[in-house]
């Protein structure tokens, strides 16, 4: 998967089976009520954001020369809106959309040259989805390529791994930042493995399950 932007959630607690009391009855005696079934455990979330990506450049769209099995396969297990839509055909407003649930002329965020005044300031000041999910209980995380004008942490996300704050940079050994910081560091490998090696291993920690 080319993996250039992910926004990883996973859920804090998982539902418990309840057993049918009548299981353990003594014979004679009155059948106790059933308890209702306890709630399914909520989904994990893994929102992956392929970045410069034609709708059609893609097998599950019915591309016949574009072979991209992996995405197929997430398209077929997972959801795919085949009728989805951007309102600006940028990464950088689309990715302002996607966190606040707004078009572009009410975040602020037009295109990647022109921005509302203070709109760094203000984006996140809003309820983000980011931020909704960790209110609900989810423990979110962000790696990979940011692009937007606040930081990823006043946007909702409790852990911030290793991610790219401008628009772009070099396939290999590029230059990334840490945590919650600004300051960049050259990072050996090569930039779409990097991303989805440190994806992975935050699904396998014991903080994505925390």
């Amino acid at each position: 998967v080319v993996l250039t932007a992910g926004l990883l959630l996973s859920s804090l607690g998982c539902g418990v089976g309840q057993r049918d009391p009548r299981a353990t009855a003594s014979p004679g005696a009155a059948t106790p009520s059933i308890a209702a079934p306890a709630a399914s455990p909520r989904p994990n979330l893994v929102v992956v954001i392929s970045d410069d990506h034609r709708w059609d450049a893609l097998g599950a769209a019915g591309n016949p020369t574009v072979i991209t099995p992996v995405m197929d396969r997430m398209a077929r297990e997972g959801v795919y809106f085949r009728q989805a839509i951007v309102s600006v055909s940028q990464c950088h407003p689309v990715r302002a959309s996607l966190l606040t649930g707004l078009p572009a002329h009410r975040h602020g965020v037009h295109s990647i040259q022109y921005q509302d005044p203070g709109v760094a300031e203000t984006l996140c000041r809003r309820p983000t989805v980011p931020s909704l999910l960790r209110d609900a209980g989810y423990r979110t995380a962000v790696i990979g390529k940011w692009h937007v004008p606040p930081p990823p942490w006043e946007c909702g996300f409790d852990e911030v791994r290793t991610w790219l704050h401008d628009g772009g940079t070099g396939y290999h050994d590029p230059e990334l930042v840490r945590g919650r910081f600004y300051k960049e560091e050259v990072v050996a490998g090569f930039t779409q493995e990097i991303f989805t090696n440190e994806a992975v291993e935050f699904l396998r920690s014991a903080n994505a399950r925390a």
